[in-house]
């Protein structure tokens, strides 16, 4: 996440640690429980509450879950540990919290993905 923010010309809390980055997020008045496209989304899979992976929100479904993609990552393996860059769906239930970033309207990095059916 670091290194694509990075290469985006985005400045962001390193979240390489996802309980220190959502802790920076927490601090800069930048942390949120409402998702908005383009909001880092912390996950905890094993039930808890602090941040075990982190995601960049590509699409809002607050039905069946918000779109993401995640590094690290994989379909068969572990949802917080795989190797992989995916875009995933993930549940509501597992979403700790969105940390927001600061976009310049001038980068152009805020994602975007094609609408699914």
């Amino acid at each position: 996440m670091n290194w694509c923010a990075k290469q985006a010309g985005v400045k962001v809390p390193n979240v390489v640690s996802t309980i220190l980055g959502e802790a920076s997020f927490r601090k800069a008045n930048a942390l949120f429980h409402e998702a908005q496209v383009g909001d880092f989304a912390f996950f905890n899979f094993s039930g808890g509450k602090s941040p075990e992976h982190v995601g960049l929100v590509v699409k809002l479904d607050p039905i069946k879950g918000h779109y993401t993609i995640d590094g690290n990552t994989s379909d068969n393996k572990s949802q917080a540990n795989g190797g992989e860059v995916m875009l995933k769906q993930r549940p509501n239930k597992f979403i700790v919290s969105y940390g927001r970033p600061t976009y310049a309207a001038s980068t152009g990095a805020l994602p975007s993905i094609p609408p699914t059916k």
